[in-house]
C-alpha cells in the first residue's frame, strides 16, 4: 500500500470504492428483484457511473452477472440502461445482444439502440432498427423520434430535417 491507499502510487483509490459498490449492488440485486421486479436504483446508478467513465470492464462484469441471474430478461430498465451505455461506448454488438434478450421491448429499448447506431455513424443500421420498431407497431414520440436521433447525413427526408 502507498500513501494513497491503493498500492499503485497514482492516488486513485476510486477503483476500490467502485469494486465495493459493485459487490454490494450485486449482492442486493437478487433480493431486490424478488420484492420489486423493475429498476434497482443502486444498480442503475452504478451502471450509469461506469458509463460516464466508459469503464467497459466493469459494465461487462455487471452485465455477465445480470445475465447469469436472468435479470436482463426480467428487468427492462436495466436492459435499456445497458443498451444505452454500450451504444455510448461504441459497443454496438453488445448493445444489440442485450436488446435481443428483451422479451417485450418498449419504445425506450428501440430508441436506445437507434441512438447508439446514430451516435456511431451507423445510419443504415439506425434506419433499419427504426423500420423494425415500426413493423412491431411501436411509434416514436417527442424526443425519441429517429428524425432527431440521426444526423443530417443519414436522415431521409420523410423523417424531417
Amino acid at each position: 500500500d502507498d500513501a494513497f491507499g491503493d498500492g499503485d502510487g497514482d492516488g486513485d483509490d476510486d477503483d476500490d470504492d467502485d469494486d465495493w459498490i459493485a459487490e454490494t449492488c450485486h449482492k442486493r440485486t437478487e433480493h431486490y428483484h424478488m420484492k420489486k421486479p423493475h429498476g434497482n436504483p443502486a444498480l442503475l446508478a452504478l451502471l450509469k457511473s461506469c458509463g460516464k467513465k466508459k469503464d467497459l470492464v466493469k459494465i461487462d462484469r455487471i452485465q455477465a452477472d445480470l445475465l447469469h441471474k436472468g435479470l436482463i430478461e426480467k428487468d427492462i430498465y436495466i436492459a435499456n440502461t445497458l443498451i444505452s451505455l454500450y451504444g455510448k461506448c461504441g459497443e454496438l454488438r453488445k448493445a444489440k445482444e442485450v436488446f435481443d434478450r428483451i422479451p417485450a421491448r418498449d419504445v425506450v429499448s428501440w430508441t436506445a439502440l437507434i441512438a447508439g447506431y446514430a451516435q456511431n455513424e451507423c445510419d443504415e443500421d439506425a434506419l433499419e432498427c427504426y423500420r423494425s420498431m415500426r413493423a412491431e407497431g411501436l411509434s416514436p414520440t417527442g424526443r425519441m423520434h429517429p428524425g432527431r436521433q440521426l444526423p443530417e447525413r443519414g436522415r431521409p427526408s420523410h423523417l424531417g430535417r
